[in-house]
């Protein structure tokens, strides 16, 4: 192994871990795969070529942007945003496009910001 080491986890932190974590898996397609210490830390079932997920509880809420953030490639960025309030969570900047690409920043239940991302036709 080169470097320091590998990537076990990215991991989110929020107060309902297992609420964020269905949040989540319901965007990603995936399901919930353990639960450590009653809910404080709960991991998504893998997906291929990404680290795991995990949700881990603090007592803090979040109170500022993310400094690291996934992007979400889809198809259409408008059913991103609809499936996305749906699920409960919420829109932190409408779509505009940029460098070729459609984008809105999205939040999860909590606020951890997200992007659904599409390139857009040249």
């Amino acid at each position: 192994m080169g470097g320091l080491g590998q990537v076990n986890g990215l991991v989110i932190d929020g107060a309902d871990t297992h609420a964020l974590a269905a949040f989540w898996s319901a965007i990603l397609g995936t399901t919930i795969d353990s639960e450590e210490d009653d809910g404080h830390y709960v991991d998504l079932v893998p997906i291929d070529g990404f680290p795991i997920l995990r949700f881990q509880r603090v007592a803090e809420s979040k109170s500022v942007k993310n400094r690291l953030h996934l992007d979400i490639e889809v198809d259409d960025v408008a059913v991103a945003i609809e499936t996305v309030r749906t699920l409960g969570g919420s829109v932190a900047q409408p779509p505009k496009v940029e460098y070729g690409w459609a984008f809105a920043i999205l939040a999860d239940p909590e606020g951890n910001e997200f992007c659904a991302i599409h390139r857009s036709e040249p």
